[in-house]
């Protein structure tokens, strides 16, 4: 009996695949890519371009599903908290992931263990516009503005702590005077009210921003990032503002469940990398002042790291902190 019990236990581990044959068949079934904002928004259409493309390399359904609240972080939260196999991923940006903790929202999981990087996947910059029948010409302009009708000015905020409301209150800050800052659920909201003129000025990701100002109803004043984008070549940097304070990359990746089999990780990276690659994205990517950019799980780790010690010392300059 004790040889039959042997021999049964022997054939069974012979029959159950093992953890590594496991890993290398991925996947088997759908992948879940978990986007933490609105459907229709920037990051959403982005994540979907990809997510298409990312099907053929996988050759399995990848799915997008819209977990949108808490600046992010209940998205976040959902993928932290999900197994770490490889079949549930999200979509992580500046905005949830490095300037959130920076200005002191409380994080429902271990930012430090939960996630693990796979790769960056786009990198931009945002903008700061105004209605075009206000007709100021410059940030100069627009800060004189400011400061001769102190209190008055509004500009809007989507998430208290978001990267948005993160740049609005430092440029109001650089003025010296007061502005006053409006809330709005999420995305782009606030562009009908910015381009009727209920708003008198924005910070604004380029891609929704781009066809009001080339339709003329917006003005760009200044872009974050250190060169000028091909797009607006017009528009001047912050640096060239006088606003080098204002000089960031915005940003995003997608990122796994923390303790996410390195094989599967490994398999995910070669695969955006192989999407991000194409020539036909990449130039619909940089009409819209963004590239796409691809790295290793390595590098991505670190340079999230250094982002967020560098979006720490920001906030703690500028004297942002949520209450």
């Amino acid at each position: 009996m004790r040889c039959l019990g042997l021999l049964m236990a022997v054939a069974a581990m012979a029959c159950a695949p093992s953890s590594a044959g496991a890993e290398d068949a991925y996947p088997t079934r759908p992948v879940t890519i978990v986007v933490p904002y609105p459907a229709g928004g920037v990051v959403d259409v982005r994540v979907r371009e990809v997510a298409a493309d990312l099907e053929k390399r996988l050759a399995q359904q990848v799915l997008v599903e819209n977990r949108p609240g808490a600046m992010g972080l209940i998205g976040a939260d959902r993928v932290a908290k999900s197994k770490p196999d490889g079949y549930t991923i999200f979509a992580g940006s500046v905005s949830d992931l490095a300037v959130a903790p920076a200005v002191g929202v409380k994080m429902p999981f271990d930012i430090d263990k939960d996630l693990t990087p796979i790769t960056q996947y786009v990198q931009g910059e945002a903008l700061l516009v105004v209605p075009a029948s206000m007709g100021v010409e410059s940030v100069a302009d627009l800060q004189k503005l400011i400061r001769k009708k102190p209190g008055e000015l509004t500009y809007p905020t989507v998430g208290q702590g978001s990267l948005l409301h993160f740049l609005g209150r430092v440029f109001v800050k650089a003025t010296g005077a007061e502005a006053v800052d409006v809330p709005y659920k999420g995305g782009s909201s606030f562009l009908p009210d910015l381009v009727s003129g209920r708003l008198q000025f924005a910070f604004d990701f380029v891609p929704t921003s781009l066809p009001f100002i080339e339709g003329g109803r917006l003005r760009a004043l200044l872009t974050t990032g250190a060169r000028r984008i091909p797009v607006l070549p017009q528009v001047p940097t912050a640096r060239e503002a006088g606003l080098p304070e204002l000089e960031i990359a915005t940003w995003a990746g997608f990122f796994a469940p923390a303790g996410t089999p390195r094989p599967v990780i490994d398999r995910l990276n070669a695969a955006f990398a192989e999407v991000l690659s194409q020539p036909a994205l990449r130039a619909r990517w940089q009409a819209q002042g963004a590239e796409p950019r691809p790295s290793s799980p390595e590098d991505f780790l670190a340079y999230w790291r250094a982002e967020r010690a560098r979006w720490k010392r920001w906030a703690d300059a500028a004297g942002i902190k949520l209450e």
